[in-house]
Formats: C-alpha cells, structure tokens, sequence
C-alpha cells in the first residue's frame, strides 16, 4: 500500500514509499548530468539517513515528472519519488534531499 507523504497516513506516523517534491537538477558545469532525465529515472537519494559509522545511507527510487516530458540539467520540475524495496519514516514539507548517480551529486530538492 503506497502513502504520499503530506497525507493524514504520514500525519500520523505510518511509513511511506513515495514522496512528492520539487528537484532542480545540478549543470553540466556544477558537476551534473549532460543529459536530460524522463520519468521512469532510477537513481540514489540522500534523505538525511546515516549509517553507524556516519556515512550517507542512500535510497534507491524512481522518479516520475510531472508536467514536462523531461528535464535538463540546470532545470526545474515537481516530481514524485518512488522509494524501491522499503519504506521510510514520515518525511514532512520542506524536509531536502540530495540525488546521486553513484557517488556523484547531480540535484537536490524539497518535499511539497
């Protein structure tokens, strides 16, 4: 059973499995993408989550956008994120993230 964040399900305490949020992809020349990301992207998010020794504990998910077809690198776009194989606890408006292909940053966003 999926549950957004932001709805009475997150109010409550329930864990999610997909958020909504606004991504702005880093540029080619900030050390991001050189192409354009559709939905369907499957990449690693840092939702703030470390490990026991400290270390960035990262989500894999799936993105899907909403109102373009794509974005470039340098853009903007509200996006839901489709955590694959867990859960997360409630993650609330305006709480930030990193996106990473590997070990490279390539955009940050915020929870709507």
């Amino acid at each position: 059973m999926r549950r957004a964040c932001g709805t009475a399900a997150a109010a409550y305490g329930e864990r999610v499995d997909e958020f909504r949020a606004r991504l702005r992809l880093l540029t080619s020349e900030e050390g991001g993408r050189s192409g354009p990301l559709v939905s369907g992207y499957r990449s690693l998010f840092d939702l703030g989550d470390k490990t026991a020794a400290g270390d960035v504990l990262p989500w894999g998910g799936e993105i899907t956008l909403h109102g373009v077809m794509e974005l470039a690198p340098g853009g903007e776009a509200v996006i839901t994120v489709r955590l694959l194989m867990a859960t997360h606890d409630p993650l609330s408006p305006g709480w930030t993230f990193r996106l990473f292909e590997g070990k490279r940053l390539v955009g940050h966003g915020e929870l709507l």
